[in-house]
């Protein structure tokens, strides 16, 4: 839940804009307990890194896979890239 908030917040302001003070205003937490989590902003930003990844392999890459080799996998990579894209 608070990695969502954070891609979120980093799909508006920046990876570099992400900081426990905004995130803690959009998750509802206190920026110590985001701090307690994280430990740096360097550590926040990968986590939220780390996530977009997750999704993206999850909702992009590994349905694509499951189609037949060729041209039906590359156009199933590319049809839910690009509704990953307009999410």
């Amino acid at each position: 839940m608070v990695l969502g908030h954070a891609l979120a917040l980093a799909s508006e302001v920046g990876l570099e804009g992400l900081t426990f003070g905004m995130l803690a205003g959009r998750a509802r937490m206190s920026k110590s307990g985001l701090f307690a989590h994280f430990e740096s902003k360097e550590a926040l930003q990968i986590a939220a890194l780390d996530e977009a990844v997750d999704r993206f392999v999850e909702r992009v890459v590994a349905p694509a896979l499951r189609q037949k080799r060729g041209e039906p996998r590359l156009r199933a990579l590319l049809d839910n890239w690009l509704l990953w894209a307009n999410a």
